[in-house]
């Protein structure tokens, strides 16, 4: 199962473009930017949730981007990001 199958089926199973929700996505990378200059973009997550809006999904995606404490790589930098209605 792709990505964007699996955030398909839970948005549709969870009544979620009816009732709103969130999805926590891990791995994202806004605009297929690397996060960190020594590591390799990920680009299944943002393909995935952009491919869905393309298909008339009705979501929006916040990126965590710094956090006030300090994450992988020593640096504050999230690949996190929140799903939501």
């Amino acid at each position: 199962m792709t990505q964007r199958q699996s955030i398909r089926k839970y948005l549709w199973r969870s009544g979620f473009s009816s009732k709103g929700g969130s999805i926590l996505l891990h791995d994202y990378f806004p605009d297929l930017k690397p996060l960190w200059s020594y590591r390799n973009v990920i680009p299944g997550p943002w393909l995935a949730t952009q491919r869905l809006k393309l298909e008339g999904a009705d979501f929006n995606v916040v990126p965590f981007g710094e956090l006030p404490w300090m994450t992988k790589f020593d640096s504050k930098v999230s690949s996190l990001a929140l799903l939501a209605k």
